[in-house]
């Protein structure tokens, strides 16, 4: 018996077409504009290699975050709980999940994401430390439905879902809800995604709005291009 390992590699090209969030977030946003600043944080190591740009693969148990149209594609049922240590004392982590309905109805999915922005030492209005700590804990419940659409060979994939959104900051909280809307579109060498995250504003003493955005991206995986993953492949042979 002998093994011969077969390494096969991934490349997949990820193009941005453009991203241009609601309401000009980067053209006109400052620090401080926008509430719910987690909202912008992502919590996934892949995801994050990435760059982020996963609105056109949408194709783990992840997409919740990214583009809810890709849970038309999950066909098994996945759990995923990750908690980590992010800058300085902060901390995230998510806890999500898909599951598909029988006769092909559909997926369900859901996602509760925590971030908890560590301790904020209080300064006066002469920037002096005061003595006091204020904390802040915020928390994001998502649900969402995906299903592919019955034609073009089941290759179009669209997703709805809801999100509860909750901030608390120093003993006042906030809290909002959002709606996420997407699609996938899988063809054999290229995929097309689009997402569209709408939120209204949450109130701690005034109003502020939260980060809305919409991100058409497409994803080519060019020909001749090997699969996705590190597979290890045995072969025997007598002698």
């Amino acid at each position: 018996m002998k093994n011969s390992p077969r390494y096969i590699f991934n490349f997949v090209i990820i193009t941005g077409m453009f991203s241009a969030p609601l309401g000009g977030a980067f053209a006109q946003g400052g620090l401080g504009k926008y509430g719910a600043p987690f909202l912008s944080i992502s919590p996934y190591a892949r995801q994050v290699a990435m760059g982020e740009a996963f609105t056109a693969l949408a194709n783990d148990v992840n997409v919740m975050r990214y583009n809810v149209g890709g849970l038309g594609n999950l066909q098994h049922t996945i759990f995923s709980l990750h908690f980590h240590k992010w800058i300085d004392d902060t901390q995230q982590g998510a806890l999500e999940g898909a599951l598909p309905l029988p006769s092909r109805l559909g997926v369900l999915g859901f996602n509760l994401t925590y971030f908890n922005e560590g301790e904020i030492t209080d300064l006066n209005s002469d920037f002096q430390q005061t003595g006091g700590i204020t904390t802040s804990n915020d928390l994001v419940l998502s649900f969402g439905y995906g299903r592919p659409l019955p034609f073009l060979n089941n290759k179009l994939t669209f997703g709805a879902g809801v999100k509860f959104i909750r901030q608390d900051l120093g003993g006042v909280s906030a809290s909002a809800t959002g709606i996420d809307v997407g699609m996938l579109f899988v063809l054999k060498h290229v995929n097309f995604g689009a997402t569209c995250k709408i939120s209204p504003s949450a109130k701690f003493n005034s109003s502020i709005n939260l980060p809305c955005c919409r991100k058409p991206f497409a994803a080519a995986r060019p020909c001749g291009c090997p699969s996705a993953r590190l597979i290890p492949k045995a072969t025997a042979s007598t002698n």
